[in-house]
């Protein structure tokens, strides 16, 4: 059993159903490879290992019956830090939500147990998803499991991107085959291009949001984040769909209403869009070797390639850190001490109901997670909201103008996920702009509701100045267009297998 390759979800549930394994003896596997591995990437914040132990007997118990299997059927599986999970910690990798234990699971939590899933632990995320590097948590920084060689290197290894660093990290690692995320403005489409692996953020309101703790909720979206796109699409299909508990799902009609005017496509018959604003950008020599590569391969196969314009690109990064830090000021209000979160040790009979809260504030919330408070309440105070909040929103409808209006002449759009490749763990810390510009490409898609996916590229041969760290491209999709983006991620993935074996020639 040692010996057995990393399997992707698909293939495992393959060989669980034929009997080749059972998930008593795959569930230890993976738990073993996350103790050997964690203690260096620290991708689990909290690993549910005799849960998890008994839950695979269940399910083997389950097998034996005869009756119906799950289509993710005794799949490891790893949840972000603010997915609530019945009576386990829900964190947010915060001190404010240190001891917080849910009493009901996340809907989709609940859809991958119902799947016949199981769930191996929490991952670790920036603190309540406000960060590009998971490096704000209080449970420390998580690692990406890819290093630099020659002397580009650096001892304190790389990010691994954010926020849901931790669940591409888990899944670039081997410790599971597929993990959750949560993607605001790039969470799970930035640590999936840093970590090398699949990561979508689908069309908002697709997935419910019930159970997921709220960083900005007109742009939050659950997804996943896989190695392969079959995967990425079966963890889809098991997550997707109306939920009675979020009134922002989109209902079964209209989901099915637009994909038949939508209509599926293979790559030969795509229009693709190559985004004029994100290819000008200044990007890591890689990148723009994935991006060239990629629009080589996709007119090889068939696909038409047309520039479309994006005219306010430029003002993205604005709109969005407005907007989601006034949703964040508005979200986060709630945890003050009294009602909900840490409340500090202050003797009371000598302190006023204002000086409890601050202090416990100023306890429970860390640095980034203030500087977002502050800028989204400022943004809303008493003379300044037409100013900034509301300019910001009259910004985001213009920017969803730009996206239909592309998508009135292609099918897909094609740009970079990032502008480089992973950048060494703390190279942000003392400059939180730079930081928020890795987000520069992936925060649109959160602005105008779209489904995005970011596919790694496997590059040719490489300089021997060039970085050996993982790139990859991004694509966007109308409205519920996410078969869309299946179809392009498994053509790139097929010649990803080729340009490997190329390589390894």
């Amino acid at each position: 059993m040692s010996q057995e390759p990393i399997l992707s979800a698909t293939d495992l549930v393959t060989r669980i159903r034929e009997g080749q394994w059972t998930a008593t003896e795959s569930t230890p596997r993976h738990l073993a490879i996350i103790a050997q591995r964690n203690s260096s990437l620290n991708a689990f914040v909290e690993v549910w290992r005799d849960e998890a132990l008994e839950r695979a007997a269940q399910l083997d118990r389950k097998r034996a019956s005869g009756a119906t299997l799950g289509s993710l059927f005794g799949v490891p599986i790893g949840i972000k830090s603010n997915l609530c999970v019945t009576g386990h910690v829900c964190s947010c990798s915060s001190k404010m939500l240190a001891n917080y234990r849910p009493t009901y699971s996340a809907t989709v939590c609940q859809r991958l147990l119902d799947a016949d899933a199981i769930l191996l632990g929490r991952t670790n995320m920036d603190e309540y998803a406000m960060g590009s590097g998971t490096e704000y948590s209080i449970y420390g920084p998580t690692r990406n499991p890819h290093q630099e060689v020659g002397p580009n290197a650096v001892s304190g290894g790389y990010s691994p991107g954010g926020s849901s660093g931790g669940s591409a990290a888990a899944v670039a690692g081997g410790m599971v085959p597929i993990a959750l995320g949560s993607d605001t403005g790039g969470s799970i489409r930035q640590p999936a291009a840093f970590c090398g692996v699949y990561g979508l953020k689908p069309t908002y309101g697709r997935v419910s949001r019930f159970g997921l703790v709220a960083y900005a909720s007109s742009l939050d979206q659950i997804g996943p984040i896989a190695t392969t796109p079959d995967d990425l699409e079966l963890l889809f299909q098991v997550i997707e769909g109306p939920d009675r508990h979020d009134a922002t799902s989109l209902s079964r009609e209209t989901v099915q209403q637009v994909e038949t005017k939508l209509r599926h496509k293979s790559v030969e018959q795509l229009r693709v869009g190559i985004i004029r604003e994100h290819a000008e950008q200044d990007l890591a020599p890689t990148v723009r070797r994935a991006l060239e590569e990629t629009q080589a391969y996709l007119k090889s196969a068939g696909a038409t390639l047309v520039e479309v314009s994006l005219p306010r690109q430029a003002h993205a990064i604005a709109t969005y850190y407005l907007i989601a830090s006034c949703e964040a000021a508005s979200n986060l209000s709630r945890y003050d001490g009294m009602h909900f979160g840490h409340r500090a040790n202050v003797p009371e009979q000598n302190a006023t109901l204002e000086q409890v809260i601050a202090a416990s504030r100023g306890e429970g919330f860390g640095a980034e997670v203030k500087r977002r408070i502050m800028l989204g309440t400022y943004a809303l105070s008493h003379g300044y909201a037409e100013q900034y909040y509301q300019q910001a929103t009259r910004m985001r409808q213009a920017i969803r103008l730009d996206f239909a209006t592309a998508f009135a002449n292609v099918d897909v759009l094609l740009g970079p996920t990032t502008p480089g490749p992973a950048f060494p763990i703390g190279a942000h810390r003392q400059d939180p702009i730079a930081m928020y510009l890795t987000d520069q490409f992936t925060v649109s898609a959160n602005l105008a509701g779209l489904p995005a996916i970011s596919v790694p590229i496997e590059l040719g041969k490489l300089q021997s100045n060039e970085s050996r760290l993982p790139v990859a491209v991004q694509f966007h999709a109308p409205p519920c267009g996410e078969s869309r983006l299946f179809s392009v991620a498994k053509a790139l993935h097929e010649r990803n297998q080729t340009a490997k074996l190329g390589a390894v020639a």
